[in-house]
């Protein structure tokens, strides 16, 4: 559900950040607003504060693994290509060497 306030569209995220800002972050596995026993790990689509750094590295991370599986996926479809046009040359050159002998 959307509420448009100020001229601003209020979603769920936005909600869920003012709640964050609100009552600040989590500590020590305990979800603010939801008392002792709860863990955050309990509730979906929880916030979790972290440090600029940590998403900063994560982000990171995520990039470099997506770019080593693209990276590894050229060069497995580089060493077909490879394997396929080795396997043609033979092929050629069987013909020509079979051509040369028959003349």
């Amino acid at each position: 559900m959307e509420v448009r306030e100020h001229g601003e569209d209020v979603t769920t995220e936005v909600r869920n950040r003012i709640y964050a800002e609100v009552l600040g972050p989590e500590k020590r596995n305990q979800v603010r607003g939801f008392g002792l026993g709860v863990g955050w790990a309990d509730v979906l689509e929880i916030v979790i504060k972290q440090r600029g750094i940590s998403k900063e590295v994560k982000y990171l991370r995520e990039a470099y693994e997506a770019q080593k599986q693209a990276t590894d996926a050229a060069e497995e479809k580089m060493t077909c290509m490879m394997h396929d046009a080795n396997g043609k040359a033979e092929k050629m050159k069987k013909r020509a060497r079979r051509k040369h002998t028959k003349a």
